[in-house]
């Protein structure tokens, strides 16, 4: 045990292993009394700042996921300077130290390793939109019992609306004999697309016991990606099924546009390999994919199974010149709640402005001047007057008529105000034109109603002098308007 790190409330039980920039050491909570793993970052990278970043991303990222196949974390910090994590135990060993030991894999069993790591990666993905940018073997731990799981999420980067710039600046991370094209080539935009492609090349690991490129390291490596190709898994390891080489050939595709979109797709199509089915169309064309296609290869049936899932659609590429392709990009999102809440605010607001405009503008720009007209004083009267339109529509009530009225004065209306400017006049005409259509179809209802009296609607709403006016004119014989 190396006396050198300390933390409270922790036994130090050992050293589990050591890495380029981390130490694992294995310890006892003391609280809870249960093991726990612990890295810190090496000696030699304290100063770097780009290193404690990454060191620091790690546990963000972890952090952030709970899932049965992703290491946890419990806690992370500095002690003197030396920042470390606190991490899920797990009794067994990485997956980079079985193939050094047995060399390679049934193909059943790294199908089912492959499986759960895609549906740990897909639950990132689906969470988060994390991506791990370092899958190989010894980033993958299998316990005792036989569950794999995923560890060292410190080239870990967030995607979508969250996307922050991986640590480094314009630094390609990443093994480079696992490494994607696309991340080879240092493009920004990656995507859960790369983390497929490193899980095709692991799986290509453990099925044929051969390290992608064995021959190169560093740049080198990440150069064959992107232009040389790995021999047919079937030429290499005879025993591996058909299936299975298609399933390496299109999760290894060079464009990623031509690749699995989706963690989801990757999955139906190790499930369909372990049903004895080939992957899910469309399978890559010759020579896109990094794994060749040899002669023993036979081109697999179409799936008859009803029901089948179809791989979601993907955008083409353009081809330029000879081998120079453009990356056409994926289509736009639909707009967010928020933007459909302002378009339909918008539309109804336009709505209310043509209304207003139908209303209050054209009706009563249409509507005539109004001219002087003799008051009622002077008005001939060919008999006793019935109370004029009042400007609003007022509270009614039915009454038996007292004397036959005429209707000559019904379409009388009084002159607009000389206060109000031109268009309220017409505003108010058009509302005297309403109360009037609103007050003959009452009139009509009542008819409908008592067909055999006769009656006569009265407006409640007079003023007391104006009462008062028409008691007096009953008394002296004269007829009031207002009455």
């Amino acid at each position: 045990m190396n006396e050198s790190f300390q933390l409270a409330g922790y036994e130090m039980l050992g050293k589990l292993g050591q890495g380029g920039m981390s130490t694992v050491w294995k310890a006892r909570q003391l609280s809870l009394d249960r093991l726990v793993a612990i890295k810190t970052l090496a000696a030699e990278y304290l100063p770097d700042a780009v290193a404690r970043e990454r060191f620091q991303q790690e546990a963000r990222a972890a952090a952030r996921l709970s899932h049965p196949g992703i290491v946890q974390v419990y806690d992370a910090g500095v002690v003197g300077d030396v920042p470390f994590i606190v991490m899920e135990f797990v009794d067994g060993q990485s997956l980079g130290d079985v193939l050094e030991k047995d060399g390679k894999l049934p193909e059943e069993k790294a199908l089912r390793m492959a499986q759960a790591v895609a549906e740990a990666l897909g639950y990132a993905w689906q969470k988060d939109c994390i991506i791990h940018c370092d899958i190989k073997p010894d980033n993958l731990l299998i316990s005792k019992n036989g569950e794999v799981k995923i560890t060292d999420l410190g080239l870990a980067r967030f995607i979508g609306l969250r996307r922050r710039a991986a640590p480094g600046g314009d630094t390609i991370v990443g093994t480079p004999n696992y490494t994607a094209p696309e991340q080879a080539e240092g493009l920004p935009d990656l995507d859960c697309r790369a983390d497929i492609y490193s899980l095709g090349a692991t799986l290509y690991h453990m099925v044929t016991g051969r390290l992608p490129f064995a021959n190169s390291v560093g740049s080198s490596a990440m150069e064959r990606h992107i232009n040389e190709f790995l021999a047919d898994p079937i030429d290499v390891e005879p025993s591996l099924s058909q299936n299975g080489a298609w399933l390496i050939e299109k999760m290894m595709v060079k464009d990623r546009a031509f690749r699995p979109m989706f963690w989801s797709a990757v999955q139906e199509d190790i499930a369909a390999v372990l049903d004895g089915d080939p992957p899910k169309d469309p399978l890559p064309e010759p020579g896109r994919s990094t794994v060749m296609r040899s002669e023993r290869r036979v081109a697999p049936a179409k799936a008859t199974k009803p029901g089948a899932i179809k791989t979601p659609p993907r955008k083409r590429l353009v081809a330029v010149a000879s081998v120079q392709t453009t990356y056409v990009p994926p289509p736009k999102q639909p707009p967010s709640e928020l933007a459909r809440a302002l378009i339909q605010l918008l539309a109804l607001l336009g709505v209310a402005i043509v209304l207003y405009v139908v209303f209050f503008v054209v009706l009563a720009d249409r509507h005539e001047e109004p001219t002087a007209e003799p008051s009622v004083a002077e008005a001939p009267m060919a008999g006793p007057l019935q109370p004029p339109l009042l400007p609003l529509p007022q509270v009614f009530r039915w009454r038996k008529r007292r004397a036959p009225q005429s209707r000559a004065n019904l379409t009388k209306r009084p002159p607009p105000r000389a206060s109000l400017c031109p268009r309220n006049q017409r505003r108010l005409l058009l509302l005297r034109r309403v109360s009037r259509l609103f007050i003959a179809a009452q009139n009509l209802r009542w008819m409908n109603q008592w067909p055999s009296k006769s009656r006569r609607l009265v407006f409640l709403r007079r003023r007391p002098l104006q009462r008062r006016r028409d008691s007096h004119s009953r008394r002296s014989g004269r007829t009031s308007p207002w009455r």
